[in-house]
């Protein structure tokens, strides 16, 4: 009888044991699980690339450089600028906007043209030259997405930077200047709006249809992107 007794004890024990080492492999295996859904949950959180929008008219800025984009709109044709003999712009409520037919500013087929109206404020303590590419622009409609490059009347793809070459500016909220030259020099303080036709290397699916605009807008380091929602 005490055998007996003494076999029955020893095999609760047995099971016993046998319990305790399961539930500990199974918190042991929680605890690694929950360890790497939390590792996983952090990359996925720092390879993610948060776009963050903006409307026309917003200001977005980097460390050198206030960017306010006014109007951004695609097309087939744009006004140019007429000015007077000292450059002072006549027409600056049509000039390098879109036209319904002709006007100085047209493309090829499977091009079009973009006409933005924006601002850069140079924060910087020296002298920026837009020649340096210190603010680039890039459309993004459906499948198509190309950088705007100036306008050239011997290029159908246009040509690298702003090109400002006949394009109004404005400084420091001043008269609006037709631009005799292809860059401009934006003194420390200065605040420059410019009216800009520029062109893309694709046939929009609809020229009054939605796009993203990405302005790529130079930092002290190197560049920040920043994404306009146009007609959204």
């Amino acid at each position: 009888m005490k055998k007996t007794l003494a076999l029955l004890l020893a095999l609760v024990m047995a099971l016993s044991l046998c319990a305790c080492g399961s539930n500990s492999n199974t918190a042991s295996n929680n605890e690694s699980a929950s360890k790497t859904e939390s590792v996983e949950q952090t990359e996925t959180t720092e390879n993610t690339d948060t776009i963050i929008a903006q409307s026309l008219g917003d200001t977005v800025s980097t460390d050198i450089i206030d960017l306010t984009v006014k109007k951004a709109a695609l097309a087939f044709y744009a006004e140019g600028a007429t000015h007077t003999s000292d450059g002072k712009v006549t027409n600056i409520d049509t000039a390098c906007e879109p036209a319904e037919n002709g006007g100085l500013y047209s493309c090829n087929k499977g091009h079009a043209l973009v006409c933005l109206d924006f601002v850069i404020k140079n924060n910087d303590r020296a002298k920026l030259d837009t020649r340096d590419l210190i603010v680039s622009f890039t459309v993004r409609q459906g499948d198509n997405e190309n950088m705007v490059f100036g306008y050239d009347p011997n290029s159908p793809s246009g040509k690298g930077g702003l090109n400002l070459y006949l394009m109004p500016i404005a400084s420091n909220g001043g008269d609006f200047i037709i631009c005799k030259s292809s860059n401009k020099l934006i003194s420390a303080g200065e605040e420059l709006e410019i009216k800009w036709v520029g062109i893309v290397s694709f046939e929009p699916d609809d020229v009054n249809g939605s796009f993203d605009l990405v302005a790529e807008v130079k930092n002290s380091s190197g560049y920040d992107k920043f994404t306009y929602l146009i007609g959204e």
